[in-house]
């Protein structure tokens, strides 16, 4: 009987806290925000982008947020996060790539589900797992 895997990517797989971080300060600094500490961005991280841009503008969720502050961050953030993602803002953990070599060697399919854009999910885990045969 096949296994299959599903693993969550951010925090689980990766940590992606800096090159989340560094989204998040360029798209501020492009609409002449301050920028914040990786700590404070921490924070902010779990709801989806969306909450996370409310957030690094001050507000408590999206739904508080000006629709049209909202978009301008959440777009300038979309634009500049895939600059942002590749290393060495975003590393896997060092006990990763063993366990899912030896899961793949046992056999298993391997996936990842994230609320992270695909155009950016995609070539993260290829360029941070490229020994790993993933399931699409």
């Amino acid at each position: 009987m096949k296994r299959h895997i599903v693993f969550d990517l951010d925090g689980t797989l990766v940590d992606s806290l800096p090159g989340i971080a560094e989204g998040v300060n360029r798209a501020l600094r492009a609409l002449g925000r301050s920028p914040h500490t990786q700590k404070a961005v921490s924070r902010m991280i779990g709801s989806g982008a969306a909450n996370l841009c409310a957030q690094a503008l001050g507000y408590e969720n999206a739904a508080h947020t000006p629709p049209a502050e909202l978009e301008s961050m959440h777009e300038q953030f979309r634009s500049h996060y895939p600059q942002c993602w590749q290393p060495p803002y975003t590393r896997a953990y060092p006990w990763i790539a063993n366990m899912l070599t030896l899961l793949s060697a046992e056999g298993a399919q391997l996936a990842v589900l994230s609320n992270k854009p695909h155009d950016v999910t995609e070539p993260m885990v290829k360029a941070l797992f490229p020994h790993i045969p993933w399931y699409c």
